[in-house]
Order: C-alpha cells, then structure tokens, then sequence
C-alpha cells in the first residue's frame, strides 16, 4: 500500500468521525452545482453522504423547503456549522 492512499484513507476517517460528532446540529452545505442545503445533520456513512432534516434547498434568489434529504458526499463542496 502506498503512503498516498494511506494519507487519505487517514484524512478520511478524520472528516468522517469529525462530521459524525455534529450529529443534531444545523449545517449549511454547498453543492457543486452552487445550490446549498441547510438542515440538521441525522447521520453520515462511510461515503460522506449527508442526510439533513428540516432541510432548506436556495438556488439562487429561490427558497424551499425539501424536509428530508440525502446528500451525496460526492457532491458537497464544503459544510459550515450554523
């Protein structure tokens, strides 16, 4: 095993128990298609994916309310705490 997979195989796990431990709080995440999503984080897997509730979708000048979401890992450019 090389030293590069191993680092971000380690970075990883530290994004992951560190996102694990704001479970209950309120989170803004920014998509990769500029879209961001505020909910309260319920849990996250192993992949990063992100299921928010109470969630809030802005895209642009628009709000709504989407309740329960799913966001995959892939797609989250960055997470704030609020």
């Amino acid at each position: 095993m090389s030293g590069k997979s191993t680092k971000s195989k380690d970075t990883q796990e530290s994004s992951l128990g560190f996102l694990q431990d704001l479970c209950s709080q309120q989170l803004q995440v920014k998509l990769t298609d500029e879209r961001i999503i505020t909910g309260v984080l319920n849990c996250i897997d192993r992949d990063m994916n992100l299921l928010l509730s109470n969630s809030y979708e802005r895209s642009g000048q628009n709000t709504r309310y989407v309740g329960l979401v799913m966001v995959p890992g892939e797609h989250a450019v960055s997470v704030i705490v609020l």
